[in-house]
C-alpha cells in the first residue's frame, strides 16, 4: 500500500512541476516575443528603400549611348557608315536580307498599250503571304526598277493607292512612274488593306503582338521589303544597277530606313517624312500614345534622324513635303547635308500641297539619279 502510494504521489508532483515548467516556458517565450514588438515599434528595424533618382522616370535608366558626331573625311565616312550599319544589322532581330530567292506566283498577268501589269503573291520570311503589284514597261531593255513602300492608308490598301487611285495621297504614283519608263513594284503592309481588319490584326495591334514576342512591327516591314525588293533585283526586265526605293508618310520612313541598310539601292526619294534630328521623343503625361509601328527596340534610344539621313551618302536622295505639312522642313538641311561631300546628291525641297507623294518631282529626280 505505501509503495502504490509513493508512486502516485511522485506521478502528481512530476505532474505538476511539468505543467510549472511548461508555464514558465510559454511566459518566457512570449515575453521574447513582446521584447521584440516592443523592439519594432520602437526603431525601424528594415532598411528604407532609396528615392529614385531624378533621371530614372525622364530616361528610364537607360543612358543614350552616342555613336560618333560629324563632320568627317572621306574615309572617316565610309569606315562610320560600315559600322554604325553593320551594328544596326546586328541589334536588328535575325536576318534582315534574305538567304534564299524570293518565292512567289504571279495571279494575273495583262497587257496595256505601255504596259504589263502583274498581280503577285509572295511568300515572305516567315511565310506571311503578301500582295503586290508589278508594273513592266514594254520595253525591249531592262529598266531601272524603283519600289514603292505604302504609306498609312487605315482600312484602305496601300498598295492600291499606290497603284489605282489618283485621288488619294499616294497618287497611284507606282503606275505613273511606270508610264514613264520604270518598272515599278509595290506590296501590301501587314496590317493594312487586304493584309488587314478583319483578316489580319489592324498593324497597331500586330506591332503590340509582335513586341511581346521580342520582335517589332519595323523589323518585319523591312524584311518583308528585303524580301520584295529581291524581286527587282533578280527581274529579267530590270537593269539591276539601277534600283531606287520610294515613299510617303511611313513608306518614306521606311525608304530611309532601308536604303540606309541596303548598300545596293542607287536612288531614295522620301515624301511627306522627315525634318528633325535626334533620338525619338520619349513619352511623357501630356503625350499622345504613338503608332507602335515606328519603333526599332533599343536602336531607337541611340540611332538620331539624321543619322539615318547620313547612311544614304553618298548616293542621291530626295526629300520633299509640302507647305502645309511641315513648314519649318528644310530647317535642318545643313545637318542632314553634313553626310555628303558632294552636296549636289542631297535635294531637300519644300512645295505647295500637304501630306502626300508628289509624283512629278519623284520622276524628275529618279529620270536623274538612275
Amino acid at each position: 500500500m505505501e509503495t502504490s502510494y509513493k508512486v502516485k504521489l511522485r506521478f502528481v508532483i512530476g505532474f505538476i512541476l511539468t505543467f510549472f515548467i511548461l508555464g514558465l516556458v510559454i511566459e518566457y517565450k512570449f515575453g521574447m516575443i513582446k521584447d521584440i514588438q516592443n523592439d519594432r515599434n520602437e526603431k525601424i528595424w528594415y532598411k528604407p528603400l532609396p528615392e529614385f533618382p531624378s533621371s530614372f522616370n525622364n530616361k528610364a535608366g537607360l543612358s543614350t549611348n552616342k555613336f560618333i558626331d560629324f563632320p568627317l573625311n572621306q574615309d572617316e565616312n565610309f569606315f562610320w557608315r560600315e559600322a554604325l550599319r553593320n551594328r544596326i544589322l546586328n541589334e536588328i532581330n535575325g536576318e534582315l536580307f534574305p538567304t534564299k530567292p524570293t518565292q512567289y506566283k504571279v495571279l494575273s498577268s495583262k497587257d496595256t498599250v505601255c504596259l504589263i501589269e502583274q498581280e503577285l503573291l509572295i511568300t515572305s520570311f516567315d511565310g506571311q503571304l503578301i500582295p503586290a503589284r508589278l508594273f513592266i514597261p514594254i520595253s525591249n531593255k531592262p529598266n531601272p526598277g524603283i519600289l514603292f513602300i505604302p504609306g498609312h492608308s487605315g482600312s484602305q490598301s496601300g498598295m492600291l493607292q499606290l497603284s489605282d487611285e489618283v485621288d488619294s495621297y499616294q497618287n497611284a504614283a507606282a503606275r505613273k512612274l511606270a508610264e514613264s519608263g520604270f518598272v515599278t513594284l509595290t506590296f501590301e503592309l501587314r496590317g493594312f488593306g487586304y493584309l488587314g481588319m478583319p483578316d489580319y490584326p489592324e498593324h497597331n495591334l500586330l506591332a503590340y503582338n509582335a513586341l511581346q514576342k521580342g520582335e517589332s512591327f519595323k523589323a518585319l516591314i523591312l524584311k518583308d521589303t528585303a524580301v520584295v525588293i529581291a524581286i527587282l533585283k533578280e527581274h529579267s526586265k530590270v537593269d539591276s544597277n539601277r534600283i531606287g526605293i520610294t515613299g510617303a508618310s511611313y513608306g518614306g520612313e521606311v525608304a530611309v530606313q532601308y536604303g540606309a541598310l541596303d548598300k545596293n539601292i542607287k536612288a531614295i526619294s522620301f515624301h511627306s517624312y522627315a525634318g528633325n534630328i535626334g533620338v525619338p521623343d520619349e513619352l511623357d503625361n501630356s503625350s499622345t500614345t504613338p503608332h507602335l509601328c515606328h519603333i526599332l527596340p533599343g536602336i531607337d534610344s541611340w540611332m538620331t534622324q539624321e543619322q539615318w539621313i547620313w547612311l544614304l551618302a553618298p548616293r542621291s536622295i530626295q526629300g520633299i513635303r509640302g507647305i502645309e505639312d511641315k513648314k519649318d522642313f528644310m530647317k535642318n538641311y545643313d545637318v542632314y547635308a553634313m553626310g555628303w561631300n558632294d552636296k549636289s546628291k542631297i535635294k531637300m525641297q519644300i512645295v505647295e500641297g500637304g501630306h502626300r507623294y508628289f509624283t512629278n518631282s519623284s520622276i524628275n529626280f529618279f529620270k536623274s539619279n538612275l
